[in-house]
C-alpha cells in the first residue's frame, strides 16, 4: 500500500501526502520487529503479538514480510 500510494501522490501533485507520510510511519515504526530483526508474519490489528493457545506469543518474522517491506520503502526512492 505504501508503493501504491507513494505512486498515487506523485501522479496528483501530493494529494496523498498525509497517507503516504502515515503509512511510512507505519514501516518504520510498527511493521518492524526489533526483537525478531524482520517483519513479523501476523500480528493483531494493534499492531501487537498474537497470543497463541499454549500462553507464547507469535513473534515468527519472515523473508516474504521482509521482503513486501523493503520493496515499497526502496520504491519510495524513484
Amino acid at each position: 500500500m505504501l508503493q501504491a500510494f507513494h505512486m498515487a501522490n506523485q501522479l496528483t501533485s501530493g494529494k496523498y501526502q498525509y497517507t503516504e507520510d502515515q503509512l511510512l510511519s507505519l514501516a518504520m515504526n510498527k511493521v518492524y520487529y526489533a526483537p525478531g530483526h524482520g517483519a513479523l508474519y501476523d500480528v493483531n490489528s494493534d499492531w501487537s503479538l498474537r497470543k497463541l493457545p499454549n500462553g507464547t506469543y507469535e513473534d515468527m518474522v519472515t523473508t516474504e514480510a521482509m521482503g513486501a517491506e523493503l520493496e515499497s520503502l526502496f520504491s519510495l526512492s524513484e
